[in-house]
């Protein structure tokens, strides 16, 4: 009878250790990060409601913000005044940004540009060195004035 309590015991505790094991995550379960999305982004336009649907450029502020993605899923919003920590996931093109905070923002990827939504109807846009913007109408806040006196 001890036998059989000491092979029921072992068959416990053994199936325990595996149960925890399972409970554990390295980095091959976790969610790999595509590595095009790996790096810094630099702020190069906004969009917001006073301006419809026009991309404002950015060129020329006083202060450059960034977007650091990592391969690890974590990341930093940065600009000279602050530097806020997030965490994100990938899925398909969409980003999900949740921040120190526990606020969560979505951006989307469009040719190496993030396109990250701020708020309702605003949007702040990301390129790495190197992307592609030309597919933005990007307009300097002379040109929005000058529009906006001729309308």
């Amino acid at each position: 009878m001890k036998a059989i309590k000491t092979i029921i015991a072992s068959v416990l505790a053994t199936a325990l250790i595996f149960a925890l094991c399972g409970c554990g995550q390295n980095a091959a379960d976790s969610q790999a990060i595509p590595e095009e999305y790996v790096g810094t982004y630099t702020l190069f336009g906004i969009k917001t409601a006073q301006y419809g649907d026009d991309v404002v450029s950015t060129e020329g502020a006083a202060d450059e913000s960034t977007v650091t993605l990592n391969d690890d899923g974590t990341g930093s919003f940065d600009n000279s005044a602050y530097s806020n920590p997030f965490t994100f996931v990938v899925s398909g093109s969409t980003v999900t940004i949740t921040d120190s905070n526990s606020e969560t923002m979505t951006a989307v990827m469009n040719h190496g540009v993030l396109e990250l939504k701020l708020a309702d109807g605003e949007f702040g846009y990301y390129a790495k060195p190197g992307a592609d913007t030309s597919s933005y109408d990007i307009k300097s806040q002379a040109e929005l004035s000058a529009q906006a006196a001729t309308e």
